[in-house]
């Protein structure tokens, strides 16, 4: 549903570049950024798919560190993947956001909903790239 809000969104900046602020009136960049973002959107959806469908059956954890979870989560992931790799991650966000705690206590759930709840949860956002999942700070709240 969000990648369909996403490419809807960037078709219309396609069609009516003069709708993002300080776009030129040819809408050449505006265009270019759109299909860099539908290209990246798309490029992804193989890694969600696959985060998807990993269902871990049992996870219950209480109190613990975020770094440590994350350990446990691509462990319980490689055991839930027929093929047995899992998934990439890559860290990007402060030592001090790994240290943060986190309880579980979830049954047959897919990894993807899994990283969702966390981010809930946390100080900390999951992007998903071509071939990993990078975990990042959340940017400071707007006023």
């Amino acid at each position: 549903m969000f990648n369909r809000v996403v490419a809807c969104s960037l078709l219309i900046l396609l069609a009516v570049p003069q709708l993002l602020p300080g776009a030129d009136p040819h809408g050449t960049e505006v265009s270019k950024w759109a299909a860099d973002r539908m290209e990246q959107a798309a490029s992804n959806q193989p890694l969600r798919k696959q985060l998807s469908q990993l269902v871990i059956p049992r996870l219950e954890v209480e109190d613990i560190a975020l770094a440590d979870l994350l350990k446990l989560l691509r462990l319980e992931a490689r055991k839930a993947d027929p093929e047995g790799k899992g998934f990439n991650l890559f860290v990007k966000c402060r030592a001090e956001s790994l240290k943060a705690t986190v309880s579980l206590d979830l049954t047959n759930v897919p990894v993807s909903e899994i990283l969702h709840m966390v981010q809930l949860t946390s100080g900390v956002q999951f992007v998903y790239e071509r071939y990993a999942v990078v975990v990042m700070d959340k940017p400071p709240p707007t006023e």
